[in-house]
């Protein structure tokens, strides 16, 4: 038999989408990585999709020889040039009009594309109402003080309004216990953002739903109210281009969207200070009690007592800085830092073993690298090391420890529980509170320190009674003892905030960091061209850091924007962009 020839499989050539004339055009948003073409492009709507194409609604689109997926940000009902057909619709209605304008300006805040944002936002789906604006007479944007109310107050709240009202938590463990009180006071219209997102049509509508930062792009019917707990803590902020935040987001969806806006923390940032100033946003008096009770200890007296006094009534909060057993070791003899084999730094875990955090190794017998010495010094206590003196001061006393790494196992009454910041089991009733590592922590060389650890021990003591001792590290003369004392959270705040003003630093000035390579050109035509802008260079990191007035910073975040689109066209690298960083 004569061999069969063989026949390969050839793809098939894409034919090229001609142009014509159309009835009707819209604007396609294209969803690319192509820096300088972040603009719209114009598109015919064939007959056929006459019904089904609209503003929001995700197409497939010719360009450049390729076809893009974009989304309709525009619609007119006639066209008179020539341009490319849509060639399929992807989704009906993804977007509302006003997820749109919604996209657009955040984008503009942080020199993007809007695309950017609107991929970051859930479809709508089928059945689901559409959002449009609330007009409101007045709209309340308020900070309230965090107390053992604060929970009670806001389901009572929650329980009077209809509508969505999303409620953000930092982190995941914080979001679950959140969920589970607001569950136990209103029940089964209270949901999970990832609850949320498997439901379908009307199911969404006018439920309280808990989730972290990601929800505030959220598309819902009507969105009656938004409250962020913990509104200055690093997990609000994104640590991918463009880099984000949810406050000021969520401050920029507020106004745009006219909706009523809670934060509830400890005490507030410079940043909410400074809205305050300007009448957008009103800060909350936290109640006075006339007959209050709470005795503080401070260094350098012990903690002992405190502990010991909780203990007869309940179990005591300790907070710790640090999740490892010591901050850092040195060599005893040449002062020299203990490396692994692979180079990296060693840290101690546990009092005889040290690990190596890029390689994973763990150390029983480790000697100095330089001059093969045993005998380390332990620079700072970690929570590990905090266990094992409780211990041998409180010999009976269960203790348990909870980390963002370790979870906390159920204690006993009338335990002590060491925990790192942000992570404290929030479902248990403390007698007493111990605050450790205050001057180490106020100490470090970051422009937050200092109102960080004012709202995260404001926080804590929500935890406990109006009885309840406390013990924390700060002299009494230091202005956190003294908000504490006296339950002021907002005690200096309007010191430190024009201490910043006079320093040109945030809030008053917006920062933006630069990265990227060459940037010595770039920092001498940035200052030739906006006079006004504090800049300096970090040239060991091929850094940038800009300081520029608010009143002048969206002017300069477009100018930037416009740099990132030629360097784009001109085939350059990008360059890295970071406005509002989380710290500095």
């Amino acid at each position: 038999m004569a061999a069969q020839p063989l026949f390969l499989k050839r793809e098939k050539s894409r034919r090229a989408t001609k142009a014509g004339a159309f009835t009707k055009i819209v604007e396609v948003l294209l969803d690319h990585e192509v820096a300088h073409l972040d603009q719209s492009f114009t598109y015919g709507v064939p007959e056929k999709f006459f019904d089904s194409v609209q503003v929001g609604s995700i197409v497939k689109v010719p360009f450049n020889k390729t076809e893009l997926q974009g989304v309709v940000v525009q619609s007119n009902e006639s066209g008179n040039k020539s341009v490319k057909p849509i060639l399929k619709v992807v989704h009906q209605v993804a977007y509302s009009e006003s997820a749109i304008a919604f996209a657009r300006e955040v984008s503009k805040r942080y020199a993007t594309s809007p695309i950017k944002f609107l991929n970051l936002m859930p479809l709508l789906k089928d059945g689901q109402k559409s959002p449009e604006f609330q007009s409101k007479t007045r709209v309340l944007r308020r900070f309230i003080p965090e107390t053992a109310r604060s929970l009670a107050d806001l389901a009572e709240r929650l329980m009077k309004t209809s509508g969505t009202r999303l409620i953000f938590a930092p982190t995941l463990k914080e979001a679950s216990h959140l969920l589970a009180a607001l569950e136990r006071r209103l029940g089964e219209q209270v949901i999970s953002f990832e609850a949320w997102k498997k439901l379908k049509g009307s199911e969404r509508d006018n439920r309280v739903i808990v989730g972290m930062r990601g929800m505030i792009f959220i598309q819902v019917a009507e969105l009656s109210e938004m409250v962020i707990f913990d509104e200055s803590s690093e997990h609000f902020w994104d640590q991918r281009s463009p880099f984000w935040n949810l406050r000021d987001v969520a401050l920029l969806r507020s106004r745009l969207e006219e909706i009523p806006f809670s934060f509830i923390s400890g005490s507030p940032s410079l940043e909410l200070v400074r809205l305050a100033e300007t009448q957008y946003l009103r800060l909350e008096k936290s109640a006075k009690s006339f007959f209050r009770r709470r005795r503080f200890t401070m260094t350098p007296q012990t903690f002992h007592g405190t502990v010991r006094k909780g203990l007869e009534s309940g179990s005591v909060l300790v907070s710790v800085a640090n999740k490892s057993y010591s901050n850092s070791l040195v060599c005893k003899k040449c002062n020299a830092i203990p490396r692994c084999k692979c180079g990296f730094p060693l840290k101690l875990i546990q009092k005889d073993q040290a690990l190596c955090s890029v390689c994973g190794e763990l150390s029983s017998h480790f000697r100095c690298s330089e001059c093969f010495g045993l005998e380390f010094i332990q620079i700072g206590k970690g929570i590990e090391r905090y266990k094992e003196e409780f211990a041998k001061a409180f010999p009976n006393v269960p203790i348990v420890i909870c980390t963002a790494d370790q979870d906390l196992a159920i204690p006993s009454s009338n335990s002590i529980v060491l925990s790192t910041p942000g992570v404290e089991p929030r479902f248990l009733k403390y007698s007493a509170l111990v605050l450790l590592d205050g001057v180490s922590r106020v100490s470090r060389a970051t422009l937050r320190a200092e109102e960080q650890l004012r709202n995260h021990w404001h926080r804590l003591l929500a935890l406990t009674p109006d009885d309840a001792p406390v013990f924390l590290t700060l002299p009494n003369s230091h202005p956190i003892t003294q908000s504490l004392i006296t339950n002021d959270p907002y005690r200096q705040s309007k010191q430190a905030l024009n201490e910043r003003k006079e320093a040109k630093l945030p809030p008053g000035f917006r920062v933006i960091r630069i990265k990227g390579e060459l940037l010595s050109a770039l920092a001498a035509k940035l200052k030739n061209e906006f006079e006004d802008i504090e800049l300096s260079r970090v040239s060991k990191n091929d850094e940038l850091v800009i300081r520029v007035e608010i009143s002048k910073a969206q002017q300069f975040i477009s100018a930037l924007h416009a740099l990132q689109k030629y360097r784009g066209a001109s085939g350059k690298d990008l360059l890295s962009l970071e406005i509002d960083p989380f710290d500095i």
